[in-house]
């Protein structure tokens, strides 16, 4: 009973949120799309709606659901060096190769018992069923311009209000070309975000997302028999917030790529424990 309760509770709260977003939108005096430019001032920030907890939750354990029956995923219990406290929200950065990513960034802060918001590119707020999905989520559209710090405004006050924050900081997904060196560039307002108060950055990266979700495909490859497997490792890290800007982002990439060049030499030989095989 209880799980029929939630699935009408996460119904509705989804029907509610469609209602409104046409009602916006026929509305003259709507505010701007996610993906066009944004007019707030930093004294007007809030946080985008979300659902109630119990509604989230549920939706991100179908999205975990999905990821599973899609591909095969090795993520670590806890990421080295973790320690979930409640005073301290975590910024979640990983690689970006495939929109896969998101459902497993997704899985990772459920496994780890720490909900956050996603940080999303903000043209994919305006695409049917997937736009509804993120607004459901409270997720945080991210556009270029002005939109571009109200978004990192927006994470700055959920790590204030102790929500943590899923982010790929490369800003796109980056083809095999343009990541010799593992990663592309990742955005320099990454240090402002972190450097906005105490919080724990847990540094992921992901080797395989692209083999579920190809790069410039619009669905995944569906193959429950033979489900490709994803590779995740991360490491934690505290104390950034006290360096400057630039350097906190230089660090995270540096050990990012660090990672990922492990990852590739030893091609899933890791003598790694505690691994979930899901």
């Amino acid at each position: 009973m209880p799980g029929v309760l939630l699935y009408a509770a996460a119904v509705t709260e989804i029907w509610t949120q469609l209602r409104t977003q046409l009602r916006t939108q026929s509305s003259p005096s709507s505010s701007p799309s996610p993906s066009g430019r944004s007019k707030a001032s930093s004294a007007d920030v809030v946080l985008p709606h979300s659902a109630p907890r119990p509604v989230v939750r549920l939706i991100e354990h179908l999205g975990s659901g999905v990821a599973r029956l899609l591909a095969r995923i090795e993520v670590p219990q806890a990421p080295e060096g973790f320690e979930l406290r409640g005073d301290l929200p975590l910024v979640l950065i990983g690689n970006h190769r495939s929109l896969f990513d998101v459902l497993l960034g997704m899985r990772m802060m459920r496994r780890w018992n720490a909900p956050g918001r996603l940080m999303v590119k903000g043209d994919f707020f305006d695409r049917p069923g997937l736009g509804l999905l993120l607004r459901t989520l409270g997720a945080i559209p991210v556009v270029q311009g002005r939109g571009a710090k109200l978004a990192f405004d927006q994470a700055a006050l959920a790590l204030r209000n102790r929500q943590s924050i899923i982010i790929m900081p490369e800003a796109r997904i980056v083809p095999p070309h343009e990541r010799l060196e593992g990663t592309g560039e990742l955005v320099s307002t990454l240090g402002r975000l972190v450097s906005s108060g105490p919080c724990m950055v847990v540094v992921t990266a992901m080797i395989g997302a692209d083999d579920v979700w190809p790069v410039g495909a619009s669905k995944p490859v569906i193959r429950p028999w033979r489900r490709p497997t994803v590779r995740i490792r991360s490491i934690a890290i505290r104390d950034l917030h006290e360096l400057p800007h630039r350097d906190i982002t230089a660090r995270l990439q540096l050990e990012m790529r660090a990672i990922l060049k492990r990852m590739e030499s030893l091609g899933g030989r890791e003598s790694e424990v505690l691994i979930e095989h899901a």
